[in-house]
């Protein structure tokens, strides 16, 4: 009798238990910027949400292991439920060998090595697209900056290029700040990857994955400097004068 029971109640909390996650997640997996259907969506935002893919994984990984425990012990509670998958999901987005946003473990160290270094370069050749994104993003935004300045044509027709520059700008900005925080995300796995790779094989060889490291915590400092660009060009856009 008991068992059956326990057993009914399990398969009635797993179901919501699926949705319950979904929705605690969802907000690491993606973020919609700009409003609702037919709002500018950033060029930036699309590599910012594909960068985040592996930081938003280990997070749902983690908030099924925390979800199903929640649904054992909580007698069907769906709060209890979310909060077992919230705890679940911190616990799941960080700490040991993160490879595409999961913990592994590895027997020796040249599957260890070769696990990181396929990890570093997948982690440092997304932040560079974010970068170079970002970059083309700033490029044309000072153009049109520029034609805004010089634009000469009715007030009210300024007026509507001024608010259009202003609202894609503050939705780049927004895109630009997501990948500032999955980038400090991911480099702060990477050196956590390292330190463990050093604590469990100390004669492994590092200087490859050292590099990856370096370079990656380089190119994240200069993503770091693009909010003041487009901050800048938001101040000045907002400066243009529209009235004649």
């Amino acid at each position: 009798m008991i068992k059956g029971g326990v057993k009914t109640r399990e398969f009635r909390v797993l179901p919501g238990l699926a949705v319950t996650v979904a929705l605690v997640v969802a907000g690491c997996a993606t973020q919609q910027v700009g409003g609702g259907g037919g709002a500018y969506v950033s060029p930036i935002q699309a590599q910012a949400d594909d960068f985040k893919v592996t930081v938003a994984q280990g997070a749902i990984a983690g908030a099924l292991v925390g979800g199903v425990i929640g649904a054992i012990t909580s007698g069907g509670d769906m709060r209890r439920v979310a909060a077992g998958a919230i705890a679940g999901g911190a616990v799941g987005a960080v700490g040991g060998y993160m490879i595409a946003g999961q913990k592994q473990a590895y027997a020796n160290r040249e599957q260890a090595l070769e696990g990181l270094m396929a990890d570093a370069r997948q982690r440092n050749e997304k932040l560079t697209r974010v970068l170079a994104t970002t970059d083309q993003v700033i490029a044309r935004r000072k153009q049109e900056l520029a034609q805004l300045k010089s634009a000469k044509v009715a007030v009210a027709e300024k007026a509507k290029m001024q608010r259009q520059l202003l609202s894609e700008l503050e939705a780049d900005q927004k895109a630009i700040d997501q990948a500032v925080v999955t980038a400090r995300e991911h480099g702060s796995q990477m050196d956590q990857n390292i330190v463990q790779l050093r604590q469990q094989f100390p004669d492994a060889g590092m200087k490859p994955l050292d590099d990856m490291s370096v370079g990656f915590h380089r190119t994240k400092k200069d993503l770091e400097r693009r909010p003041d660009d487009i901050k800048q060009i938001m101040s000045e856009a907002a400066q243009v004068k529209v009235a004649a």
